[in-house]
């Protein structure tokens, strides 16, 4: 299976000519491999999935048939969860009817549900720099989930099951962002949206990207289209805000009262000032310590546990960084607090090979120490392990 990186998603368009000539721009559709696309979602994995009714609520799965949305109490039921609490929670034996009705099943914030979905979020994070949220649409032939709309983020919809058709509309709002200013009906949005410029006919593989403010719909042309939406929220200079109220904290003029009951022409120049003060300090160093501080957090954590990875590794340990080596009269002594234990001379290298690290495995050690056979680098680490040494 070919490894899931930014480039096998734009291929054969490439890195650099999607970033020159359509990121942020214009919307492009590529033809993929569905070798790709499988590792990212199947049947079996969405079954897998949906199958773990305790992880799903109202918020997190959402039916929508024709355009609306199903009430909650249509495909959840009542369910005692842990501590005894009733929590609404999908019902299988619900949600059977309404799928055959052609109901369309949206699965919000899976960014960690599947290693696939993972590994794409984190080659869409590190390619833009971006923060990247992912929802997956299951629909049905010729039923429509929603109309034409538009997203407050650069969208990256990788197809995986059957086939959908997807509307690109001429229309673009430019920067839109998630605020009730930016909030759209349906019936304005379709207003907004113009004319059909272009039908897109997604297969398992393909990928079509979307710039921010992009009207567009979709509607399944077979029964059982999947596609997984990602969602790439770019770091914006609103973004910065937070570095700027801890910079203007700081500043003794930003601090100090308005003129008592300005007048127009008073508040305009305290305006001005203000202007000039803020200019000021985002030329300072520590103001631009703190914005790349932002960026550099910006996005998700994706991290996925591969436990059957890890059980095949070699333990690792932890280095107590409150115990140190130290000289006592000439002496090696591992040292914690005012209490003290003299290291055999025998030993003083690998001892303070481990103190220099942060943590260790068995494999470290023999690499570092060849002649040390494996019996003896037990006895070691058990050692350090009984004194607290190694955690």
């Amino acid at each position: 299976m070919p490894e899931i990186t930014f480039d096998s998603l734009v291929e054969p368009l490439g890195r650099e000519r999607f970033f020159s000539e359509y990121f942020g721009k214009t919307w492009v559709h590529v033809k993929g491999s569905p070798e790709v696309t499988s590792q990212v979602m199947s049947w079996a994995e969405l079954n897998r999935i949906l199958s773990m009714r305790s992880i799903w609520t109202p918020a997190t799965m959402r039916v929508m048939l024709d355009r609306k949305a199903v009430p909650t109490e249509d495909y959840c039921s009542s369910l005692l969860a842990t501590g005894g609490n009733a929590q609404m929670r999908p019902d299988m034996k619900k949600l059977d009817p309404l799928i055959r009705r052609g109901a369309s099943i949206v699965l919000n914030d899976i960014n960690t549900h599947a290693p696939g979905i993972a590994a794409v979020c984190d080659a869409l994070q590190d390619a833009t720099g971006g923060k990247v949220q992912s929802n997956l649409y299951f629909s049905m032939r010729q039923r429509q989930a929603f109309g034409p709309h538009n997203d407050t983020h650069d969208v990256f919809a990788l197809h995986c099951c059957g086939e959908k058709v997807w509307q690109v509309y001429e229309n673009k709002e430019e920067s839109p962002i998630a605020h009730q200013r930016h909030q759209r009906s349906f019936e304005e949005a379709a207003k907004m949206a113009g004319s059909v410029a272009a039908e897109v006919k997604m297969e398992p593989g393909d990928l079509l990207y979307l710039p921010r403010g992009q009207f567009h719909d979709a509607l399944a042309s077979q029964n059982g289209s999947v596609h997984i939406a990602f969602g790439v929220t770019m770091p914006k200079m609103l973004d910065l805000l937070s570095a700027m109220w801890e910079a203007a904290v700081v500043s003794q003029k930003m601090r100090a009262n308005l003129p008592l009951k300005p007048d127009s022409e008073t508040l305009s120049k305290s305006l001005e000032e203000m202007g000039d003060e803020l200019k000021r300090l985002t030329r300072a160093p520590q103001f631009l310590r703190m914005a790349e501080e932002i960026l550099a957090t910006f996005g998700y954590d994706n991290a996925y546990l591969d436990l059957e990875s890890l059980v095949k590794q070699d333990p690792r340990y932890q280095v107590n960084s409150e115990i140190r080596l130290t000289q006592v009269k000439g002496k090696s002594v591992l040292a914690h607090g005012k209490e003290g234990v003299e290291v055999p001379a025998n030993i003083i290298p690998q001892v303070a090979w481990v103190m220099g690290r942060e943590d260790m495995s068995d494999a470290d050690l023999a690499q570092a120490f060849p002649a040390m056979d494996g019996k003896t680098r037990q006895e070691f680490i058990s050692n350090l392990l009984r004194m607290n040494v190694l955690r």
